[in-house]
């Protein structure tokens, strides 16, 4: 938990925040809906060893865990016609840090069959541009793997 612990403290302190869309749901492509959990995680370079998993619904809300344990839930947005494609994210409920909801995450995406991944920034930074996390960057990069029933 050190880690996510330590992300929503600089989440938290970021001076420059993104308010959430008041228009929150939308329906998402398939290829985006289902359950997905962490193949791999780096957080401003440095690899995490915590398992996220998330439940994606259609019409755009998500349940997020992080070693099995609730952690919040959101909204996200994904755009499929943009190059790279596109999506925001944003929690609606974060019991461990209730002052970050609201907060938007920009961020890229891929889908290769089961495999999910995806480069997000900090709340206030730019979206970024590849896939990649390098030291002292507000980008989180992760790979998650679909959950089959």
């Amino acid at each position: 938990m050190r880690l996510f612990s330590s992300f929503v403290v600089v989440l938290a302190s970021a001076a420059l925040l993104t308010a959430a869309p008041a228009d929150n749901r939308v329906e998402l492509p398939d290829e985006m809906v289902g359950v997905w959990e962490t193949v791999s995680v780096v957080e401003n370079g440095i690899p995490g060893n915590q398992v996220y998993k998330f439940d994606q619904r259609k019409d755009g809300t998500y349940t997020l865990w992080i070693d099995g344990e609730f952690t919040g839930r959101g909204v996200a947005r994904f755009h499929a016609d943009t190059v790279p494609r596109t999506y925001e994210y944003w929690f609606t409920e974060l019991p461990v840090n209730p002052d970050y909801v609201g907060q938007v995450h920009l961020g890229i995406y891929k889908v290769d069959g089961d495999t999910y991944t995806e480069c997000y920034a900090l709340p206030g930074e730019p979206r970024p541009t590849k896939f990649e996390s390098p030291a002292l960057s507000p980008h989180t990069l992760s790979v998650y793997k679909r959950v089959r029933k």
